[in-house]
């Protein structure tokens, strides 16, 4: 009886051993497994802090091209405002002309006849 007892006790002891080193490897694993997580997760922000960046000087960029188109526009609007007064101008030089012209063959019509 002793000896049953004995072996039930070293069994018991030897259960014990293993459901410890069972626990011992799965904790080993979890912690692997934690750490690659943790490595994929540093990798997807480092990435994500790229595209960030990226996305920034493209946003950048697309600004200061606007601005720089924009302002070109305005120079034209102010260029072709600049035109169309200087053609307005000439069309009145030049309807007075013709009234000055008109004037100047009555006259000379009626010295003639």
């Amino acid at each position: 009886p002793d000896q049953v007892e004995a072996r039930k006790v070293a069994l018991e002891g030897r259960r014990r051993a293993e459901e410890e080193r069972a626990m011992m490897a799965m904790e080993e694993t979890k912690k692997r497994e934690l750490e690659e997580l943790q490595n994929r997760d540093a990798e997807m922000e480092k990435k994500l802090d790229d595209l960030r960046a990226k996305e920034k000087m493209e946003l950048e960029k697309y600004n200061k091209s606007s601005a720089e188109w924009n302002k070109r526009q305005s120079e034209l609007d102010t260029k072709i405002a600049s035109m169309k007064e200087n053609i307005s101008n000439i069309s009145g030089a030049i309807s007075k002309l013709q009234e000055q012209l008109k004037s100047l063959k009555t006259k000379s019509q009626r010295g003639q006849g």
